[in-house]
């Protein structure tokens, strides 16, 4: 049973933040089941944000609606323009399984791309690059 609960963290978590959902499959799972389980909770992330990004949107506008204050830059949202301005989608969509979550990332492509499956095609890309390079290194003895 524990090992079930085991593979829905991984799945869970690395389908909202992928490094953390990883790094619990590289530390108790084998480099195999790892890639497999954080490779499909991220892959179920990206679909979920990508595809029903703007129903998320609507029910937490609506659940949490905005207060009219002044916004102020702050230095991750300054980093996050400048992500979008200056490295267009392939920034964006190889830095959210890692630094940015995968919801982050999804919304900021959405934002710069309107096709959608491109967008989906670039995330999946990025995090089955960053996966290899995860399990990868766990499979050859590297981390």
């Amino acid at each position: 049973m524990s090992n079930i609960l085991l593979f829905l963290s991984v799945f869970l978590l690395s389908s909202v933040k992928f490094l953390v959902g990883s790094g619990l499959a590289v530390a108790s799972l084998s480099a195999w089941e790892g890639f497999l389980i954080s490779f499909a909770g991220g892959a179920f992330g990206i679909f979920t944000f990508v595809y029903g990004g703007s129903f998320i949107k609507v029910w937490m506008k609506k659940k949490f609606p905005p207060k009219k204050e002044v916004k102020r830059f702050s230095k991750k949202n300054r980093f996050l323009v400048n992500l979008r301005n200056k490295g267009g989608l392939i920034a964006i969509a190889l830095l959210s399984p890692l630094i940015i979550s995968i919801p982050v990332g999804c919304f900021l492509s959405i934002g710069i791309e309107s096709n959608r499956l491109k967008v989906l095609i670039f995330q999946l890309v990025a995090l089955l690059i960053w996966s290899i390079v995860i399990f990868g290194s766990k499979h050859y003895g590297l981390s």
